[in-house]
């Protein structure tokens, strides 16, 4: 691979015109070759430095992407990005984990937030509200909001605490639903491939509905929804679980939950999958709470109390034990 292919992928990671594939083969190659992740921060670092550039659309792009591409390295390579992908790299500002830019749609300042594989960033919207992007996510909104509607565009995961306006509500719309709330916690999980966009509701009540109006409900405090563009179908229920967004709390509670759903929710939580040896292990229950969960502890203490073992074979953890009697 070379790094004319790893710089592409990181400068449009940066410009927020790259897609969840091309985030996913960065991420691959960034874990692989040491190298590309220090040219990965490097780039990050230069160009969150060349901050003169974003905040001027008219800007001569080309010297900006010279100027930057002679600090990295001494080499000039304007070639291989076009007038359009340099003029989008002239308004990035790169914060930490995640990127921050900037981009003109209709005359309006438009901000989005993007996140890569394994990152996940907390922002505040110019009203207030409190948002969490978990990885491979995108929320784009304006600088200010209007006087009518306070709009969201997003794909991915994103927690939102709304802040409450009862004269201005706030709508996220995804490809195929939206949301609408006055003032109210929750979860939407909407990455494209999975078939399904899910809401999940820890206060307040939210108006869920797909962008045709056909299927439309309206969610609680402790209720999901689940919308399948597809079929067309809406399926609403009360939520099994308190860990959706355990990615964002960094935090596992189980109550006396059985086996089988401790380690479907580990698999989730730590992204590898988890397989029970015999269906007696079903019949396990058990109560905790692990607060910034480390996969070598929670397994050591399910061991304790279940008598079982965690054997990680050819990267799944097989769970062993002769079962429990309820």
């Amino acid at each position: 691979m070379s790094e004319d292919r790893v710089i592409d992928l990181i400068t449009s990671k940066l410009a927020g015109s790259i897609s969840r594939e091309e985030l996913v083969e960065l991420g691959r190659l960034l874990e692989e070759n040491r190298d590309y992740h220090q040219l990965h921060e490097q780039v990050s670092r230069t160009w969150n430095r060349a901050g003169e550039y974003r905040a001027d659309v008219h800007a001569d792009v080309e010297k900006a992407w010279r100027n930057f591409d002679a600090k990295r390295n001494g080499r000039v390579r304007v070639a291989s990005f076009n007038p359009r992908t340099m003029l989008r790299l002239a308004a990035v500002l790169v914060l930490g984990l995640g990127s921050l830019f900037y981009f003109f749609s209709s005359g309006v300042k438009t901000i989005a937030l993007v996140t890569g594989p394994k990152e996940t960033i907390e922002a505040t919207l110019p009203d207030g509200t409190h948002i969490w992007l978990n990885e491979l996510s995108k929320v784009t909104y304006p600088e200010a909001f209007g006087d009518a509607a306070r709009n969201v565009n997003m794909t991915g995961r994103v927690y939102f605490e709304v802040a409450r306006d009862e004269n201005v509500p706030f709508v996220i719309q995804g490809a195929h639903t939206r949301v609408k709330v006055l003032g109210t916690a929750f979860e939407i999980e909407d990455y494209g491939e999975q078939g399904y966009i899910k809401v999940e509701v820890t206060s307040g009540k939210v108006e869920f509905s797909s962008l045709d109006g056909r299927a439309t409900t309206l969610l609680e405090k402790g209720m999901y929804g689940s919308y399948r563009p597809a079929q067309g179908e809406m399926e609403t229920n009360m939520s099994q679980t308190t860990n959706f967004n355990s990615w964002m709390t960094r935090k596992l509670e189980f109550k006396d939950a059985t086996l089988t759903q401790v380690v479907q929710e580990l698999s989730d939580y730590f992204d590898i999958k988890f397989t029970l040896s015999n269906s007696k292990l079903a019949a396990c229950r058990f109560t905790g709470t692990f607060t910034d969960p480390k996969i070598e502890d929670v397994t050591e203490v399910l061991s304790v109390s279940l008598n079982v073992t965690f054997t990680l074979e050819k990267e799944e953890y097989i769970v062993r034990g002769d079962g429990c009697v309820r």
